[in-house]
């Protein structure tokens, strides 16, 4: 089993150390644990808060502690180094640039800001009230088809995060979620099943569970994630959730090495 997004006091909103996330990973099974800490975000425009990830300068000090740490515990868990990697197609040039020499194992692109606002920040809820959702949730998936074509990145994150505070269309999702679902096909990438909204208002994962057959049988390949803030997060409700992905005909999960995929049995 694996953990491959988990967050660290490096991205300045979550608590604990990258060892005492690895050290709960081995004492709750885990065969791997990915690092996964926001890359700075230097690339989009200036927000209202500043807890939102890494400055650029201290990049090289994250990758260097986990890269410590995957000698350190080499032999009890398969350590990984990854980056959760906000995408802004205005500026996928420069991000592109920025990432063109990370060595790293793998990178997760997600979409966090939408109209120079954090979409999954409490602090931003109220904003929803000022939309058509319908309009809100097309801008936000037609992003997400951006990242998917931008060939950046090898996992997509939370890919419906948008619904994280319940504020859904009528219709529901579906209509929005699907076409990016077929691109992630077509391309050959990896989707991340994040667990973490089973805590937020949606109670849900990311994607819904209700569309993990339709994943299965596009032949869409997965990886698992916690999202994890605070060390007792790593590695929740997965139990629960990989029966369900048993259930519909998962047996493996996708790791990276050096952003090459590896199967890993369930």
């Amino acid at each position: 089993m694996l953990d491959y997004h988990v967050h660290t006091r490096y991205c300045r909103h979550a608590s604990g150390e990258v060892k005492e996330y690895v050290i709960e990973g081995m004492n709750k099974g885990l065969k791997e644990i990915g690092i996964s800490d926001h890359y700075p975000i230097s690339h989009l425009p200036q927000l209202s808060y500043n807890d939102y990830s890494m400055d650029l300068q201290e990049f090289p000090s994250y990758k260097r502690e986990v890269n410590q740490l995957k000698k350190i515990f080499n032999s009890k868990i398969d350590v990984k180094l990854g980056a959760e990697v906000d995408y802004l197609k205005a500026e996928e040039s420069t991000l592109r640039k920025n990432l063109a020499s990370e060595d790293v194992d793998y990178l997760i692109g997600v979409i966090h800001l939408l109209d120079n606002w954090i979409i999954d920040d409490p602090r931003n809820t109220h904003k929803y009230l000022e939309y058509d959702l319908n309009a809100f949730y097309n801008k936000y998936f037609d992003e997400i088809q951006n990242l998917i074509r931008s060939g950046l990145f090898d996992i997509v994150g939370h890919i419906d995060v948008i619904k994280k505070f319940n504020h859904i269309p009528e219709e529901g999702i579906e209509q929005y979620l699907m076409p990016c679902l077929e691109s992630i096909a077509d391309k050959e990438l990896c989707l991340e099943v994040n667990t973490s909204g089973m805590d937020r208002p949606v109670k849900d994962t990311y994607p819904g569970k209700n569309f993990f057959k339709i994943m299965f049988d596009m032949g869409i390949q997965i990886t698992l994630g916690s999202d994890a803030h605070q060390p007792s997060e790593v590695g929740r409700h997965f139990e629960v959730i990989l029966k369900l992905l048993k259930n519909v005909g998962y047996s493996g999960l996708i790791s990276f090495k050096n952003r090459e995929k590896e199967l890993t049995k369930i």
